[in-house]
């Protein structure tokens, strides 16, 4: 839903950058990035950059490789502003368990694995403290609506209701 060709220009229109994730519903988009990943072509310029992370009972190894050999990508899909292609790959040690996770951006960026890397990090902190706010606040994990629209309808007022508390506190008011 969210990585649409409108939208990439009407974010760089406005002004800013996109990073956008890919999955398996973009045709060939997201299957050409993972294959030029897999196997890169003799004198691919990738520049990578790796975290390490260890709490919760856990270790997590972050990579992120990043490219701007993006021409014939831009030749096969035409994405507007497109600079470069992503892969990050995390790498969870749990106990005697590895898992391991791979995903793929565009960004109309430059190659930079460390921005990169941060920007996907505080996207997730975004997401989970959104989520943790509207189940504590509405427990809507223990929500039982399941039926036809009913879902998106109560989540829709959840959002605006948290959006109303938001802009109705002191701190968001100067105070």
């Amino acid at each position: 839903m969210g990585c649409q060709r409108e939208m990439a220009a009407q974010i760089v229109e406005g002004g800013g950058h996109y990073l956008l994730g890919l999955k398996g519903n973009q045709g060939r988009l997201h299957e050409d990035v993972r294959l030029f990943f897999e196997n890169p072509p003799t004198g691919t310029s990738l520049a990578t950059h790796e975290d390490t992370d260890k709490g919760h009972g856990r270790i997590e190894i972050r990579r992120c490789d990043a490219t701007n050999d993006t021409d014939w990508l831009q030749e096969i899909h035409d994405w507007p502003h497109l600079k470069s292609i992503v892969r990050i790959t995390a790498t969870r040690l749990i106990g005697d368990k590895t898992s391991t996770e791979t995903r793929f951006y565009i960004t109309d960026d430059t190659p930079d694995p460390t921005r990169i890397l941060a920007d996907t990090r505080s996207h997730w902190a975004i997401e989970n403290t959104l989520h943790w706010t509207l189940d504590m606040s509405f427990g809507e994990d223990a929500s039982r609506i399941r039926k036809d629209n009913d879902p998106l309808a109560i989540a829709t007022i959840r959002h605006v209701a948290l959006n109303l508390l938001q802009a109705a506190s002191p701190t968001s008011a100067g105070a």
